[in-house]
């Protein structure tokens, strides 16, 4: 089963953020090389759970958003270099807002939403875990 502690400890293992490391630097990192939270991971894990390879394992996500956001505003050299050398952008020349603008949402299906934290505030392209009652709130 997923927890948000496990999608933590393999998220530091590749970010290279001790266990023992600051809370917040590792939250941060975190999402600076993955652009979501280990909390959506899980649910993105649970969500994907019929659609995965059998095989499949919890790391194999973390490298699919490490992919997907195509490079890291901050890094160290080992998966900067991995990042690159896959193509994309030169670290911090996008965003992420606007490589998903302009690129991501383009390879969505029809109906399809991708799941995404707050700073994504167009609902028809990203489903926000916790985040949609956010608008309602206000």
């Amino acid at each position: 089963m997923a927890t948000p502690e496990t999608f933590w400890r393999l998220g530091g293992k590749l970010t290279g953020h001790p266990e023992e490391g600051s809370l917040s630097t590792g939250y941060r990192k975190f999402k600076s090389y993955f652009g979501t939270t280990p909390v959506v991971c899980v649910a993105a894990w649970d969500n994907f759970d019929s659609a995965r390879p059998p095989k499949s394992e919890q790391k194999h996500l973390l490298w699919a958003w490490l992919h997907l956001k195509q490079y890291c505003t901050e890094h160290s050299g080992r998966i900067a270099s991995f990042v690159w050398a896959c193509g994309g952008l030169p670290c911090g020349e996008w965003s992420d807002l606007r490589l998903a603008r302009h690129a991501f949402v383009f390879g969505l299906q029809e109906g399809e939403k991708a799941i995404a934290d707050r700073g994504y505030r167009d609902y028809h392209y990203f489903e926000i875990p916790n985040g949609q009652n956010d608008a309602k709130k206000k």
